[in-house]
């Protein structure tokens, strides 16, 4: 059976007419959304798979037992160019999306915009499930789906939530086709990352992007990019909560790497119990 199961986002910019130059921040986005199409990639998941925090490894050797069990697995060699069905472009003036195949680096690909576009304030509403028509790669416009449907809804909730005084904040809110209960368990850690967020200061996340960029995540190089001491680096990620943060990122990628597996394999066992166009009652 063909696989129609696709991860939808549409982000859009939080209080985006109070932003000056509003040309130049376009152009902006527009770059950090090209990195996403094809020249990034995201290293830290397959080394937190690899070497996990003594945190997370009892709990991920039994994850993986139970996946080699279940004979699915986790793919830990995504490639980032290959997960994307249709590129991120802006749609609207302050609105942009793009459409992946897989949720294994989904959350990577919005910490990558979030921190690169910091301190603009922004909201995704991701939406996974059925895309009903055909994927075009170098346009989002046509497509359909309860992907999409799901990922609009998101983001109408997000907006209606952040009106309302007794409502936990968040600027990241997934919905997953059948699957209520992974949808809060995931949206209650977006909850608390937000609130993570909220803290950090330009400063501190200039200091994890360089961080990031360095290919074995080394403080002392950083330190050497940034020109300060590596004590330096090591308090400015300390402060923020950066490696709690990064830790959550990974575990969710777990999550939604194995959620196209079971979807197709609930699809496929639906079909199954389908009659046949010849068992069919006249």
């Amino acid at each position: 059976m063909k696989n129609n199961f696709y991860v939808a986002i549409i982000a859009d910019i939080r209080d985006s007419k109070r932003i000056h130059e509003r040309l130049v921040f376009q152009k902006r986005l527009e770059s950090v959304l090209n990195e996403v199409n094809g020249q990034i990639d995201f290293p830290s998941i397959s080394r937190f798979i690899d070497n996990p925090p003594l945190f997370y490894k009892e709990h991920l050797e039994s994850i993986r037992k139970y996946q080699k069990k279940k004979m699915l697995g986790f793919e830990y060699n995504h490639n980032n160019d290959n997960d994307i069905a249709s590129d991120f472009m802006i749609t609207l003036g302050d609105e942009f999306q793009g459409l992946l195949t897989s949720g294994f680096h989904l959350v990577q690909i919005i910490d990558h915009i979030e921190r690169s576009l910091f301190p603009i304030k922004l909201r995704f509403g991701v939406g996974i499930g059925e895309i009903h028509t055909e994927i075009k790669r170098n346009t989002p416009f046509g497509m359909d789906g309860p992907a999409y449907h799901i990922a609009r809804d998101m983001i109408s909730q997000l907006k209606t939530a952040e009106r309302k005084t007794l409502e936990p904040s968040a600027n990241i809110k997934i919905g997953i086709q059948d699957n209520d209960w992974l949808s809060l368990s995931i949206n209650t850690n977006f909850m608390l990352l937000s609130a993570i967020k909220k803290s950090w200061t330009e400063s501190q996340v200039h200091t994890m992007n360089v961080f990031m960029k360095e290919g074995e995540h080394k403080q002392q190089s950083t330190a050497d990019v940034l020109g300060i001491n590596q004590p330096s680096v090591n308090k400015a990620l300390a402060t923020s909560n950066f490696y709690t943060y990064q830790y959550a990122l990974n575990v969710i990628s777990l999550a939604l790497g194995d959620i196209g597996n079971e979807f197709a394999m609930r699809v496929d066992i639906k079909d199954s119990t389908q009659p046949q166009g010849d068992e069919l009652d006249v």
